[in-house]
């Protein structure tokens, strides 16, 4: 086993770049060890990176096994400190980098997550892996970005769509917070009037999920006792809902998303992370029209978080507000499980990373969010680290993937 450490030298931030602020100088990050996780730290796994309040589905074993199943090779990483980090990569493939799907994710102080992504991009470039970028979702008001850059990272075009993201805040994390009437009401007035007409509409929500929530007790929502559950342990009924879903996304999502390539990939991840009680779908139907629209959500850390959106196209003008309304039974979901942020994603693109201003491609995205309270949070975004080019070859590249990969989920 490889072990590989990141001493304190060079993490004390001075000036980070444009647009953060500047910071003050942070206490000295003392020794971080990066290895590959044994088996015991593999059980446990989920409890670190996703459950963590700040954890993510992408640093899941589920997410690993899925990307290890369509040809990715995950690396399952683990520090003295218990801390997990999930990269993935692809064998022999030229000088692509290994990638940290949303990883490293957040800690409170911003030299830490830098002095881990340093002794991870040692470990893997050790062993002679070219490049490794991380894209965990740090606030770019911690300074991680000078801190990344004192550590040989530079900015990096993303792997996700878009690099910050819209919250709904809900409360404090950990902290009871189940006043549904103040959510609802801080809503746009228009983004009320359409959840309410969906409802007069006679639309139902199905919901398929295997985790979470408190509907067995006696406070739960009377709204959320009216799902129509679909039961996750019926295959037949689940891939039946899976596969309206897929249907109703649009191919756009299809070409830009790694778990929606094809139909089989979609249902494949769906299944997985279903069954981990890290993802859940709701689906609008109506008696005679059928299914109308659906969200799926991730559930991770202190929040909840809108993975995928879709509708039947032919009748988004008769049902309006079939989206809305299954964003509200979301944050009512999160609100059920005292999670303290719906995150409703991101409203910037590859040519435009920043707010967009009225008159833009997507200003109508980020209305849309902010309509439901969500707030714009800037993010360091992705940054990557070449320590040596290709060097010996595809062929010694590959022979060092199948030694990394010797603890990979399945293997």
């Amino acid at each position: 086993m490889t072990d590989v450490v990141a001493g304190d030298s060079g993490l004390e931030p001075t000036h980070t770049l444009a647009p953060e602020p500047a910071v003050d100088a942070a206490p000295a990050v003392g020794p971080v060890r990066a290895r590959l996780a044994t088996a015991e730290e593999l059980d446990d796994w989920d409890a670190h990176a996703v459950d963590s309040p700040h954890g993510h589905v992408y640093q899941s074993r589920a997410w690993a096994e899925f990307r290890a199943a369509h040809g990715s090779q995950p690396w399952l990483i683990a520090f003295d400190d218990g801390f997990r980090m999930l990269v993935l990569g692809r064998p022999g493939i030229g000088n692509a980098a290994a990638y940290a799907s949303r990883g490293p994710v957040p800690e409170s102080d911003a030299a830490v997550t830098a002095a881990r992504a340093a002794a991870t991009a040692e470990l893997i470039g050790s062993h002679g892996v070219p490049a490794l970028v991380v894209d965990g979702q740090t606030p770019a008001a911690s300074g991680l970005r000078g801190l990344l850059a004192q550590v040989g990272f530079e900015p990096a075009d993303e792997e996700q769509p878009s690099r910050h993201r819209m919250d709904v805040r809900l409360g404090p994390p950990d902290s009871p917070n189940s006043d549904e009437k103040t959510i609802f009401d801080s809503f746009g007035s228009q983004t009320r009037h359409l959840i309410r007409q969906a409802e007069r509409h006679g639309l139902k929500v199905a919901r398929l999920d295997a985790g979470g929530g408190r509907l067995d007790d006696d406070d739960v929502s009377p709204e959320l006792e009216e799902f129509e559950r679909v039961d996750a342990g019926d295959p037949a009924a689940a891939d039946d809902l899976l596969r309206g879903v897929y249907g109703m996304l649009d191919p756009a999502v299809h070409r830009r998303s790694a778990e929606l390539g094809s139909e089989q990939a979609f249902l494949d991840w769906s299944r997985r992370g279903i069954g981990a009680g890290h993802l859940l779908y709701l689906q609008a139907e109506h008696p005679e029209d059928g299914p109308i629209a659906a969200v799926g959500f991730h559930r991770h850390g202190h929040r909840l978080s809108c993975a995928l959106v879709g509708a039947r196209p032919e009748l988004r003008r008769k049902y309006p507000g079939s989206v809305r309304l299954l964003l509200w039974r979301g944050i009512q979901i999160a609100l059920d499980e005292r999670r303290g942020v719906v995150d409703l994603g991101g409203a910037d693109t590859p040519a435009l990373r920043r707010r967009p201003e009225k008159g833009y491609s997507t200003y109508g995205a980020y209305e849309f969010r902010e309509s439901f309270g969500a707030r714009w949070v800037e993010l360091t975004g992705a940054h990557r680290k070449t320590m040596h080019s290709l060097g010996g070859g595809v062929g010694r590249v590959a022979a060092v993937v199948r030694r990394l990969g010797r603890r990979a989920p399945g293997r």
